[in-house]
C-alpha cells in the first residue's frame, strides 16, 4: 500500500514516516521546500511544496 505523509519534517510526521516504512508501507513524504529530511528517511520519495500566498496568473 502506498501512503502520503505530510509534515514528514517535523516530529510527528517523521514517528508515522518511521513506523509506516517498519510495517512495509510505501510513503511519500510531503514536506516544506526549506524543510530538511530527517536521518534515516532520505530514501523515501519526497515532494517539496511551499506553503506562501504567491499565485500564478
Amino acid at each position: 500500500m502506498k501512503i502520503a505523509i505530510t509534515g514528514a519534517s517535523g516530529k510527528t510526521g517523521y514517528r508515522i514516516s518511521e513506523e509506516a516504512v517498519k510495517k512495509g508501507y510505501k510513503v511519500r513524504q510531503i514536506i516544506r521546500k526549506n524543510s530538511k529530511i530527517s536521518a534515516g528517511l532520505e530514501r523515501l520519495e519526497t515532494i517539496r511544496v511551499s506553503l506562501d500566498k504567491k499565485r500564478r496568473t
